[in-house]
């Protein structure tokens, strides 16, 4: 990561992004969500995931991944047909993408990818800290923003309440949504610094792709990864046990 700016405060400011891993930062906090939705109304569940990695092993979990990446697509590329002509695009580890073998993952070797991915999350070093929210319908967009706030909040306390942070220097990562909700979810971010402003040193707003470097943004990848094993064991009581011990209690 690196930020558009060299101004500390532009962050504060508005939802910006970022690309490369400040130098005097030893924490991220990534944050992504999990939600069913139908027609109308929409079904009301959420699960927002929030994985809490440190510097060193966040760069061995991208080595990790990229090393899976190019092992399975050629140069951790992929061809797509855009607009009648062909591209090959950076494979970006999405999980619905991934449970329903669509593009890139229709793989032969499914399985193969399947168990090496799960290796490095079993193994790579990170805390998890989520919050699972279950209305019985959600008939609006702004309902489902609240929630999306309580859940924030409700992760960011649980970081703070239980990551040994003294004398320690953090960012927040969160990825994208639209316009607006990142607007509201920076607004109720930012809100926190002058209680955690020692420690939180920005909130960045990130797409799974970096728009700079064209790179897929690693802290978010696990996060979204992390968060459906977790949103379906809550829904239908599926399995999580390959990530279940680096939940926060």
């Amino acid at each position: 990561f690196i930020r558009w700016s060299d101004e500390m405060e532009e962050w504060m400011k508005y939802p910006t992004a970022i690309h490369m891993w400040p130098n005097d930062i030893d924490y991220v906090l990534c944050i992504d969500e999990n939600m069913e939705q139908g027609n109308t109304p929409f079904i009301g569940s959420i699960t927002l995931t929030g994985v809490v990695i440190d510097k060193i092993s966040y760069k061995n979990l991208k080595e990790d991944f990229d090393k899976i990446k190019k092992k399975y697509w050629q140069n951790g590329r992929y061809k797509k047909n855009i607009k009648g002509m062909d591209a090959y695009i950076k494979v970006v580890f999405h999980s619905r993408e991934i449970r329903r073998k669509q593009a890139p993952f229709n793989i032969t070797n499914y399985d193969d990818f399947i168990m090496e991915i799960t290796n490095v999350m079993k193994k790579s070093k990170y805390k998890i800290c989520y919050d699972y929210i279950y209305n019985e319908t959600l008939d609006d967009i702004k309902k489902i923003d609240e929630i999306y706030i309580k859940g924030l909040d409700c992760i960011v306390k649980i970081f703070f309440k239980n990551i040994r942070l003294k004398s320690k220097k953090a960012i927040i990562l969160i990825e994208s949504r639209d316009r607006q909700q990142d607007l509201n979810n920076h607004k109720y971010l930012t809100g926190l610094v002058g209680e955690y402003g020692e420690i939180i040193k920005g909130i960045y707003f990130n797409s799974k792709v970096s728009d700079i470097t064209r790179e897929a943004i690693t802290g978010i990848e696990l996060a979204d990864l992390v968060s459906f094993p977790i949103h379906a064991q809550h829904r239908i009581r599926r399995d999580y046990s390959v990530i279940k011990d680096k939940i926060i209690k």
